[in-house]
């Protein structure tokens, strides 16, 4: 519904219109736990390749033991030092393909452009990243046979290896939906929030 009056507060009473398909889809993924979790060191995994599960820059505070996700409201009245810069993408890992991650990546590169930088842990195998940096993405291994240098030695066959292709991606909510309930509770609209205690203390 659009609004009916000239006074913004009852219009913000007037129920919207509803998609309940969009609901329910959403509340699937959360069924799912679709957690906010950095990849362990290590771990294979995948980076959605659709820029729309791709949400950057974004204003996020460290608040006890949780990363809350500030709205741009809030980040145009904090200086540059009282929040830091993330991008929010979405990922899975190699162990269990079919569920769904949230990735907060901290912007801290130093002469590369936020999409540049995103932009390397884009791959279409598995991969591992340590460090920020895509350290060993799965790749096909040629076979090859290593020769003895004694004659009555049989060779040594190398058997070539084939990279496992990752599943298709199943279809998938608005990333918005899945941020707005992956950060419920841990989403900063205002400065009343506990997360900025500090700066009235």
């Amino acid at each position: 519904m659009t609004k009916t009056t000239k006074n913004d507060f009852i219009d913000s009473l007037i129920l919207p219109p509803r998609d309940e398909n969009a609901i329910v889809q959403a509340r699937k993924i959360v069924a799912s736990r679709v957690e906010v979790k950095e990849p362990l060191p290590g771990q294979p995994i995948q980076v959605h390749p659709d820029k729309a599960f791709h949400l950057f820059p974004v204003g996020m505070l460290q608040h006890v033991n949780n990363l809350c996700l500030l709205t741009s409201d809030v980040t145009r009245e904090l200086l540059t030092n009282e929040f830091q810069r993330y991008a929010l993408l979405l990922y899975r890992t190699k162990q269990n393909p079919h569920q769904p991650l949230i990735w907060a990546l901290r912007l801290n590169h130093g002469g590369l452009t936020d999409e540049a930088y995103i932009s390397r842990f884009l791959t279409t195998k598995w991969a591992k990243i340590v460090n920020g940096y895509v350290v060993d993405e799965e790749r096909d291994v040629p076979g090859y046979e290593v020769t003895r240098d004694n004659p009555f030695a049989p060779n040594i066959i190398i058997q070539p290896q084939t990279a496992d292709i990752p599943p298709p991606w199943r279809a998938l909510p608005d990333f918005g939906e899945i941020i707005k309930l992956a950060f419920r509770g841990k989403l900063v609209s205002s400065f009343d929030h506990q997360a900025f205690d500090h700066l009235r203390s």
